[in-house]
């Protein structure tokens, strides 16, 4: 697991780097597929003038900067600690000081972060040195990371945007999806390669001090049944290392005997049996010290004996409802926890095979319908005074195709269909086909004479030009894919 989720006060180049600039990215394509979504030309509108765009570029700015502490938690929770940290580099890197954590504490070692060792480093250098690791390293581990999620989703949106938004030509558009996805992949093995890096220097400098010798860890705290004190922990009275100095100096094994041999003769000062009293001395003490903890720790398991006993007592209700709750909730916590671990195993294997998906759909995707209409509304006008009057008016529709090969179907709505002809090429049609590229002129004519023969009122009739997509409607809901506003002013003159 990664310490935490750093959230940085002064923003250096590093944080920009790593947060700023990825939020941004992602706020540009959710833009994109707003863009995209929308009957409006957002894009037009926000480089109308130079005031727009620099208001849209700052709000960009800010909407990037929440963005990309979003994409910072979810790249420690999903690809920090689900992915990077269950490879086995990684682990086998954490473990030197993972068991030196768990030296510290056994019970509560897994609990620690690296901060544990600060004190010894010393607290201002430690915090400065932590500081050039992460400016060095992880920062832009973090970049990579945040980047690769970025780049992915701008993968999935901007092929549609370039094609719609940007009329760029649909393979075109289409290189730049799969562009971005390759760059995003190579993104996620730099962010490991670096993340694997950070590691190697941070725990080269946490290894460089030797904390065998910390005087400020004295025993171990593994608790279960009995006190468990580590004797390479246990720190020896300086008065009795005095003691002792002075008594076998630079004595051996050997000199040690001859004194004793001559002890009768001679009556030195230290001796064998003072020796072993000066142990035996140092013994009692550390048993002493060794009691009195045992006596605390045993005094702690009464006060939770009694806590157990109270949790089963018939008579306390309430404290059962209260108390009761925790080892239930331990019960949960622990097999949420198995749960968790699962998961975490199983994203690596979720997160490749949705990768390998989204290379696939941007691999085989067509280009999405594309059809460019103009004018965006046809008004006609035409006076039925009598025969003479009629000028049998007409109309020009330009239809382009900036997408795959597409089949349309024409229909008049809120005007009588004998009224008005839609004409390619002196021909009658209600139906048409339109190659990639190819662009159809369509005359939309007003047969006058129908409509004078049914002596229609004069005035305005509104109505439209609907256009069906062949095969687009899968539900067969009849709801037009285009529709083209289309206005008739009729009016009787007589010339004078």
């Amino acid at each position: 697991m990664s310490d935490a989720i750093s959230l940085p006060s002064n923003w250096t180049f590093q944080e920009m780097l790593s947060h700023t600039f990825p939020g941004f990215f992602s706020a540009f394509s959710i833009f994109m597929l707003i863009d995209y979504l929308s009957p409006h030309d957002l894009t037009s509108w926000a480089v109308t003038d130079l005031t727009t765009l620099i208001s849209f570029a700052g709000f960009l700015f800010i909407m990037g900067t929440i963005l990309g502490v979003i994409i910072d938690a979810i790249h420690h929770t999903f690809i920090e600690d689900d992915i990077f940290d269950n490879f086995s580099q990684i682990q086998i890197i954490k473990t030197p000081i993972n068991k030196r954590l768990n030296n510290l504490c056994s019970e509560y070692g897994e609990h620690f972060t690296r901060h544990v060792f600060f004190a010894k480093i010393g607290g201002d250098k430690a915090i400065a040195l932590d500081d050039h690791l992460d400016k060095a390293y992880y920062r832009y581990s973090e970049f990579y990371s945040n980047i690769f999620i970025s780049l992915i989703l701008f993968s999935l949106i901007s092929p549609q945007y370039a094609f719609t938004a940007l009329n760029l030509p649909w393979q075109i558009s289409k290189s730049i999806g799969v562009a971005s996805f390759i760059i995003a992949c190579l993104c996620l093995v730099g962010s490991y390669t670096t993340y694997k890096q950070y590691l190697q220097a941070q725990f080269s400098l946490i290894c460089g001090y030797n904390f065998y010798d910390d005087k400020n860890c004295k025993l171990g705290c593994k608790i279960k049944d009995e006190l468990v004190a580590e004797s390479d922990r246990i720190q020896i009275p300086e008065e009795i290392l005095i003691e002792i100095n002075d008594c076998i100096k630079d004595r051996s094994s050997k000199e040690i005997n001859l004194l004793n041999n001559l002890k009768e003769k001679i009556g030195p000062q230290c001796d064998k049996d003072m020796l072993l009293g000066i142990i035996k001395r140092l013994g009692k003490e550390q048993e002493d010290k060794n009691n009195k903890l045992i006596d605390k720790v045993n005094a702690i398991k009464k006060i939770v004996g009694i806590i157990k006993q109270d949790d089963t007592h018939p008579s306390s209700e309430s404290s059962k409802g209260i108390i009761g709750l925790f080892p239930e909730m331990r019960s949960r916590l622990a097999k949420a926890n198995g749960i968790l671990e699962m998961l975490s195993i199983l994203s690596i294997f979720i997160w490749g095979i949705s990768l390998i998906i989204i290379l696939i759909n941007l691999l085989i995707s067509t280009a999405p319908v594309s059809l460019g209409i103009e004018p965006d509304g046809l008004d006609i006008s035409e006076n039925l005074t009598d025969e003479s009057s009629l000028k049998y008016p007409f109309d020009t529709l330009i239809l382009t195709n900036y997408g795959e090969k597409l089949d349309i179907n024409f229909q008049i709505n809120g005007i009588k269909e004998k009224w008005l002809s839609i004409r390619d090429n002196d021909s009658d049609i209600n139906t048409t086909s339109l190659l990639p590229g190819e662009t159809r002129y369509l005359r939309i004519s007003l047969l006058s004479r129908n409509i004078l023969n049914e002596n229609a009122m004069p005035g305005t009739y509104k109505g439209s030009i609907q256009i069906f997509y062949e095969g687009h409607d899968d539900l067969k809901t009849k709801i037009p894919d285009k529709g083209i506003p289309l206005t008739l002013n009729l009016t009787k003159i007589k010339k004078i």
